[in-house]
């Protein structure tokens, strides 16, 4: 798990990175140190379960990702 702002939804396959805030965030202009994929079924998973304030991040393997267009 990694902490994530409780109020900012993130969707399964999305690219997510780290902020100066120390929280991780849907990737941006404002936000460009990506740190993995929103996973929804990671092969491990470490961290604290904070619920809404927190994620599960895929960093190596085979991760779908969102795609668009």
């Amino acid at each position: 798990y990694l902490p994530k702002d409780p109020g900012e939804i993130i969707p399964w396959g999305a690219i997510v990175c780290q902020g100066n805030d120390e929280l991780v965030h849907l990737c941006s202009p404002s936000y460009k140190s990506m740190v993995g994929i929103a996973s929804e079924h990671p092969a491990f998973v470490g961290g604290k379960d904070r619920g809404n304030g927190s994620i599960t991040v895929g960093v190596s393997g085979q991760v779908p990702i969102r795609v668009s267009t």
